[in-house]
C-alpha cells in the first residue's frame, strides 16, 4: 500500500506541473485569434527562449525543494503536513510562481514577439495566479500548518526577495544533486526499507549518531531527512575529486582522528549554534567484520558539549553491501531505522550516553543479511589474516568467488551470500565475526623469534614484524625497501636494516588506525605517523594485535603486582 501512495503521489505531482506548463502553449495553439498577429523577430526568440529555461529551471528547484523537504505534495495539494522554509522558500513564500511568471512570459515572447498588449496579458496571468496564492492557497496553509506557517509567513516577504538569509535555511546544488541522485538510484537500487519516520523531530538543531559500516551511509538515511544535514567525516576520505564532490555534496567536513581538531570541532559547535543538523558516526570509523567499534570517549564528549537532542539511527545490511574489506559492492536490501529521540536531559552521565546511543544504534546479536554477488569472497584476504584452525597467519586465500582455502592446512571453505563460512566435511557454518573471535583469543601466544640490529628491553617480546614501504610524520617522507615496522608488547618500533630509527611507547599512542587495505597510523601527541605496508599485510591484523597489547599493557601499569 505505501509503494501505491507514493506512486499515486509521484502522478499527481507530474500531471499537475504538467497542467501548469502547458496551458498556456494550448491555449495559444487552439486559440491563435487570442491575440493580434505579430511577427517575432530573432531577439524576441531568444529572450523568450533564455525566459523560458530561467523559469524551468527555478520551478524545477522549487518542486525538489518540496519533495525533498515538505510531504511531497507539490502541486494542487489539499494539505500540507510539513513547512518548508529552506532555499528559495527562505527568500520569497511563493518561489514558483515567480518562476511561472517568467516562464509564461516567455512563452508568449515566442509567439507574439515584443508587444505591449502581450505583456499586459502576462501580467493578468500572474496577477490571476497571485491572486488564488493569496486568497486560497494560503489560508489553506495556515489552517493546516498552524502557527509554524504563520511565524513564517511573518519572516518570509510574499512581493519580493529577500537577499541574505541565515545558513541555515540554505540550500547548495550538490547537496540537491545527490538527493536526487540517492532517491533515483540507491533507495531503488538497495530497496531500502524505512522504520521509525515518525521519530523525526520538526525542529532543529539536533544531532544524529548512527552506525558506520559502509561508505555509502551517508545516502542511506540523509535522503530521507528534510533537512541540509551536515557530516563528520574522517580527513582520509577527502584524498580523491571524486570523494571531496561527493561527501562535499552530503555536507561532509572532515575531522582528523590523531590529534584534537579543534577547527573543525569548533565549525562543527558552530553549526549546531546556527540551527544546523549535524551527523557524527561515534565509531570513528568503518567496521571491518560487521561487528560495532568501540565509541571514544572524546566523541562523547563533543556529542554532550553540543547540548542538543539526538537522533539515533540505525542501519541494518549497509555492511554486508560494500564490507570495509571488499572492493566491489553487492546488491542488497537495506533497513534504516530513525529510533526515538534521545533528550538534552539524558545525556548529562557519559555511561549512561554511551549505553543509550549504543542500545539504540548497534544490533544485540548481528544476523548477516544475503546479498546478491557472484564474487562474495573477493577482497576477504583482507579480512581473515589467520586460520583459525591451524592459527597460520596471513594463509587465507580466494580460490574462487564462493570459496576461500588456507594455504597451510589445506582446509577450504564454502561463503555463502550472507557472509556463512562452512569448512569442507563440516555441517556447522560460522560468520566473519565468528572466525574473527576465534583468531583474537590466543594471538599472544605466539611471539616471533627475530634477528633485529638493535636488542630489545627487558620482557619485551616482538609480535608482528613487515616491511614498511613508505613512512610519514606530516613533517618528513621517507621512502624505501629497508625500513620494517615491528609491533612489541611495549612499543611500536621503526628500524631499517642496521639501527632503530624510533620507537613510541604504547602508554603514548592515542590511536591506532587502519587506513586503507595497506596502511595503518598512529597518533602520539597529536602527530599522526602513517606506515604503508606491503599488499600481502593485512590492516586488520595489525588493529587487532594492537588493541590486544594496548589492553594487557595498560593493565599491567596500572596493576604492577
Amino acid at each position: 500500500m505505501p509503494a501505491v501512495k507514493i506512486m499515486l503521489k509521484i502522478l499527481r505531482n507530474f500531471f499537475g506541473l504538467a497542467l501548469k506548463l502547458t496551458i498556456i502553449p494550448c491555449l495559444l495553439l487552439l486559440s491563435p485569434d487570442l491575440l493580434p498577429d505579430q511577427v517575432t523577430g530573432p531577439l524576441s526568440s531568444i529572450v523568450g527562449a533564455f525566459l523560458i529555461l530561467v523559469g524551468l529551471h527555478g520551478m524545477m528547484i522549487s518542486d525538489l525543494l518540496i519533495l525533498r523537504f515538505g510531504d511531497g505534495n507539490v502541486h494542487f495539494p489539499k494539505k500540507s503536513t510539513r513547512l518548508v522554509d529552506v532555499g528559495f522558500y527562505a527568500r520569497t513564500r511563493h518561489p514558483f510562481f515567480w518562476f511561472f511568471s517568467i516562464y509564461q512570459y516567455g512563452i508568449l515572447l515566442i509567439f507574439f514577439g515584443f508587444n505591449w498588449l502581450v505583456l499586459c496579458f502576462s501580467i493578468c496571468i500572474s496577477m490571476t495566479y497571485l491572486l488564488w496564492l493569496r486568497m486560497a492557497q494560503e489560508p489553506r496553509l495556515s489552517q493546516s500548518l498552524g502557527e509554524s506557517y504563520r511565524q513564517y509567513k511573518r519572516n518570509t516577504p510574499f512581493w519580493h526577495w529577500k537577499m541574505k538569509v541565515a545558513d541555515n535555511l540554505k540550500v547548495g546544488f550538490r547537496p540537491q544533486l545527490v538527493w536526487l541522485l540517492g532517491m533515483l538510484v540507491i533507495r531503488p537500487w538497495y530497496r531500502i526499507k524505512i522504520e521509525g519516520f515518525e521519530n523525526i523531530p520538526r525542529d532543529r538543531p539536533f544531532l544524529i549518531v548512527s552506525n558506520h559500516e559502509c561508505y555509502l551511509d551517508p545516502f542511506l538515511f540523509a535522503i530521507f531527512l528534510p533537512y541540509e544535514i551536515k557530516f563528520v567525516t574522517t580527513a582520509d576520505v577527502f584524498t580523491t575529486p571524486l570523494m571531496r564532490f561527493l561527501l562535499k555534496g552530503t555536507g561532509s567536513f572532515p575531522m582528523r582522528r590523531h590529534k584534537q581538531d579543534l577547527k573543525s570541532i569548533r565549525t562543527m559547535i558552530r553549526m549546531i549554534n546556527k540551527g544546523q543538523v549535524v551527523c557524527i558516526f561515534p565509531e570513528g570509523g568503518r567496521s571491518i567484520d560487521g561487528s560495532p567499534l568501540p565509541i571514544l570517549n572524546e566523541t562523547l564528549k563533543l556529542i554532550q558539549r553540543c547540548n542538543v537532542p539526538i537522533l539515533p539511527v540505525h542501519l541494518d545490511g549497509a555492511y554486508e553491501i560494500w564490507p570495509r574489506w571488499a572492493p566491489n559492492r553487492r546488491r542488497g536490501k537495506i533497513t534504516t531505522s530513525f529510533k526515538p529521540m534521545i533528550p538534552v536531559e539524558a545525556q548529562k552521565d557519559l555511561g549512561i550516553l554511551e549505553s543509550h546511543i549504543k542500545a539504540e544504534i548497534f544490533m544485540e546479536n548481528k544476523t548477516f543479511r544475503s546479498v546478491h554477488n557472484g564474487a562474495i569472497t573477493k577482497g576477504m584476504n583482507h579480512l581473515l589474516w589467520a586460520c583459525y584452525k591451524c592459527h597460520t597467519r596471513n594463509s587465507i586465500e580466494v580460490t574462487s568467488g564462493k570459496t576461500v582455502r588456507c594455504k597451510s592446512c589445506q582446509t577450504e571453505w564454502q561463503v555463502s551470500n550472507d557472509y556463512a563460512f562452512t569448512a569442507s566435511g563440516d555441517s556447522q557454518s560460522l560468520t566473519s565475526m565468528d572466525w574473527i573471535k576465534q583468531i583474537e583469543a590466543d594471538i599472544l601466544n605466539y611471539p616471533l623469534s627475530l634477528e633485529l640490529p638493535f636488542a630489545l628491553d627487558i620482557d619485551e617480546k616482538a609480535h608482528l614484524f613487515t616491511s614498511v614501504l613508505r613512512y610519514d610524520n606530516e613533517e618528513k617522507v621517507l621512502e624505501g625497501n629497508d625500513m620494517n615496522l615491528i609491533l612489541s608488547n611495549q612499543r611500536v618500533i621503526l628500524s631499517n636494516r642496521h639501527a632503530l630509527m624510533q620507537s613510541w611507547s604504547l602508554a603514548n599512542i592515542t590511536i591506532f588506525t587502519m587506513d586503507y587495505f595497506n596502511a595503518v597510523s598512529i597518533g602520539v601527541g597529536g602527530v599522526r605517523h602513517a606506515f604503508k605496508l606491503p599488499p600481502h599485510e593485512i590492516t586488520l591484523k595489525w588493529q587487532t594485535y594492537f588493541d590486544t597489547l594496548k589492553a594487557k599493557f595498560e593493565f599491567s601499569s596500572s596493576n604492577p603486582d
